[in-house]
């Protein structure tokens, strides 16, 4: 049986041994010698074994090169049982072991072929995860988020006629939508402000914080005697003195946070002199604190400069045949 065995299954061996470890079966030419002969190399590491399963009732296998091939060995106890008492007696519990050696090189060949079979499978999937999560993003997240960057730089640069458009339902869409709600809020409260500024009959003008002319309606355009165009992005300065560095109002007044107000005469480069009231007061936000762009109600400037000449409301109203009031908006 054990040779037909041998000849059915060549890739595994079978070793039958008595209770002193002799062969008394095998599927190799090895009968009647001891287990030891046949363990050799591997004598240290299943000796141990096969004297559990010679003493007890055990069962144990494990891995190893056995003659230097890649094996399963097991070894299992063979039990005097009752049926066995006839041949054997009742004096042992173990009769023998039975030890089985499989040839699991190809297996493990084969395991290392598909280790770097299924590495080069898994990497592939991995990056065609990644690529797809890339484009997912990118579409899905990168470009929209883009597009309301571009829209707001557009805004930034006092663009207010953009609109934040962004078709679904997630947080991004939704922030769109807060967006565009938030941007036209804004370009409304500009419109009224800019009606508020146009409706202003008196002469008025706005400037920054770095005196710069940022709106001027025309009665304080006729008073200066140039075109508003002309006049935008100019510092109050040049306008009324020629001079950028001139102390003016508007500049105690960005420089105090505070308003101020008086009386004065100013004669335009044509000889015409207006007499004015001012009163110049700066912009604060909700904090309290003076904003980048002062607003303040003047009827001109003024400063110790040629060109303004200081008056009283008294001398005014004797003096002039006319008393003109002007507002100017200014830093």
């Amino acid at each position: 049986i054990f040779s037909e065995l041998g000849v059915e299954y060549p890739n595994i061996s079978l070793y039958m041994v008595n209770y002193e470890g002799e062969i008394t079966y095998s599927t190799e030419n090895v009968l009647r010698q001891d287990i030891g002969e046949v363990l050799n190399g591997n004598r240290q590491e299943l000796q141990p074994v096969l004297k559990r399963g010679l003493e007890t009732e055990h069962k144990e296998g494990l891995l190893t090169t056995f003659h230097g091939v890649e094996s399963y060995v097991e070894v299992s106890s063979i039990s005097n049982k009752p049926a066995c008492h006839h041949c054997h007696g009742s004096s042992r519990d173990i009769l023998g072991a039975m030890i089985t050696v499989h040839d699991v090189s190809q297996e493990f060949s084969a395991l290392a072929a598909n280790k770097v079979e299924i590495a080069l499978v898994s990497f592939a999937g991995l990056l065609v995860l990644v690529v797809s999560l890339l484009l997912f993003m990118r579409q899905a997240v990168v470009r929209r988020v883009r597009g309301i960057a571009d829209v707001s730089d557009a805004i930034q640069q006092g663009d207010y006629s953009v609109s934040f458009v962004d078709e679904g339902e997630d947080a991004i869409s939704q922030l769109s939508t807060n967006l565009t709600s938030m941007v036209e809020t804004i370009r409304n409260q500009l419109e009224f402000n800019r009606s508020v500024l146009k409706g202003i009959i008196v002469p008025l003008f706005v400037v920054d914080s770095r005196e710069r002319v940022e709106f001027l309606n025309e009665p304080m355009s006729n008073i200066l005697g140039i075109d508003r165009k002309e006049a935008m992005g100019r510092t109050v300065g040049e306008l009324f003195f020629g001079d950028a560095s001139a102390d003016t109002v508007s500049g105690r007044v960005i420089a105090r946070g505070s308003s101020e107000s008086g009386m004065l005469k100013y004669r335009r480069a044509d000889g015409l002199r207006f007499p004015l009231h001012y009163e110049t007061s700066p912009l604060l936000d909700a904090s309290g604190k003076a904003m980048d762009i002062a607003l303040a109600y003047a009827n001109g400037v003024g400063g110790a400069r040629s060109g303004v000449l200081e008056t009283t409301f008294k001398e005014e109203t004797e003096t002039d045949l006319f008393g003109e009031q002007v507002v100017l908006c200014g830093g």
